[in-house]
């Protein structure tokens, strides 16, 4: 699935996050998410990492909005379905 390269982008930014905020909960239920979409086949239906890519939005806003003390300590910067459509319309 072409998500895979967004999700590894992900993870990374993720993973400098906990270096700073080890083991916050947020940020270790996006590392969750994200390896669980990784673990989808490749024969899964679309709509299922759709849904999964907005679990994983969703994760990410929270983050965001409620625990980021400034903008450099942001996930993404992305609007809800700037993912979706970036990742699986290629």
């Amino acid at each position: 699935m072409r998500c895979k390269p967004a999700l590894r982008s992900m993870r990374s930014r993720v993973n400098e996050l906990l270096a700073d905020w080890e083991d916050h909960p947020t940020l270790v239920e996006v590392i969750t998410v994200i390896d669980r979409i990784s673990a989808f086949p490749v024969t899964s239906p679309v709509m299922r990492y759709v849904t999964g890519l907005e679990v994983l939005v969703h994760k990410a806003q929270v983050w965001n909005k409620y625990f980021v003390p400034n903008r450099q300590a942001c996930i993404v910067k992305l609007n809800n379905r700037e993912l979706l459509s970036g990742s699986l319309n290629k």
